[in-house]
C-alpha cells in the first residue's frame, strides 16, 4: 500500500543543499553537494554525508542544475537511514511551513523536469 503523499520524480540530479542560518546574526550556514534519490511536491529524498537527526527542523536552499533560482524550504527531516559502507546517510525531508507560491513553483519545475531511465 503507497503511503506516499504525494508522486515522486525519480531524479538522480546533483543539487546544492544550504542550511541556512538560524538568525541573521549568525551568518554561517552549511553548505553540500549531494545526489537526489527522488523529488516530490512535499519533500525531497538525497543522499550525502551530514549529520542531520529525525525531527530536526531545516531551512534549505535547493538548487537544481544550472538554475539560477533556488527554491527555500522549510523541512522536518523525517528519517534517516545510515549507510553502514560509507560515512553517508540518506534522509527523507518532508517541507513544513512552505509558501504556497513557493509550493506551486516547485511542483511546475518538477512537472517540466526530464526523468531518467532507470533502465
Amino acid at each position: 500500500m503507497e503511503r506516499r503523499k504525494s508522486l515522486r520524480v525519480d531524479l538522480r540530479d546533483r543539487v546544492c543543499i544550504t542550511v541556512l542560518p538560524k538568525s541573521y546574526d549568525n551568518p554561517l550556514s552549511e553548505t553540500f553537494y549531494c545526489k537526489t534519490d527522488d523529488l516530490s511536491a512535499t519533500g525531497v529524498r538525497f543522499t550525502g554525508a551530514a549529520t542531520f537527526t529525525e525531527g530536526q527542523i531545516l531551512e534549505l536552499l535547493i538548487i537544481r542544475g544550472c538554475a539560477f533560482r533556488g527554491f527555500e524550504f522549510k523541512g522536518r527531516v523525517a528519517w534517516v537511514t545510515k549507510d553502514p559502507q560509507s560515512s553517508a546517510s540518506s534522509f527523507g525531508i518532508e517541507f513544513t511551513g512552505t509558501g504556497e507560491e513557493t509550493l506551486t513553483a516547485w511542483r511546475e519545475a518538477l512537472e517540466s523536469a526530464p526523468v531518467e531511465s532507470q533502465e
